[in-house]
């Protein structure tokens, strides 16, 4: 288990492991167990999670939750991010603009089947995660596109 500011990170996947790479803090995290963790640091900052890898022919919605924090309610779409080193990057880079695209066209298809929710203004965030030796760094970049 990894715990980060009172959240804990227990799904971890070793599927993807070879046997030689499982001793120790060798352990991984995967795509799934990144979505709690930032499912639950987004609760704990305030959020209410509405709906979590949703889908439709046109993307996935890892996160959409109602940020009521602020002045204005933000209904945010919020794409995870979970890698096990940044030798190719932040895990924001991977968010290129045609992975963008997809998510604004699902985000729009979400809001027709859930016209009932209410919400202010629409934001788009990406919340990264990187786990390195067991160690745990996390970024929550808000309005990322």
């Amino acid at each position: 288990m990894i715990h980060v500011k009172g959240i804990v990170m227990s799904r971890l996947s070793r599927s993807r492991v070879s046997p030689v790479a499982r001793s120790g803090a060798a352990n991984k995290i995967s795509g799934a167990a990144g979505e709690d963790f930032a499912a639950a640091a987004l609760d704990a900052a305030g959020y209410r999670i509405l709906d979590r890898n949703w889908s439709c022919r046109d993307g996935e919605l890892d996160i959409v939750a109602l940020d009521a924090t602020g002045y204005e309610p933000h209904l945010v779409f919020c794409e995870v991010k979970t890698r096990r080193t940044r030798a190719f990057g932040d895990p924001c880079e991977a968010v290129n603009p045609e992975k963008q695209r997809r998510i604004r066209v699902a985000a729009l298809e979400w809001l027709a089947g859930h016209a009932d929710v209410p919400h202010g203004a629409l934001r788009f965030d990406i919340f990264e995660i990187v786990v390195v030796r067991g160690m745990v760094t996390s970024n929550h970049l808000r309005n990322a596109f």
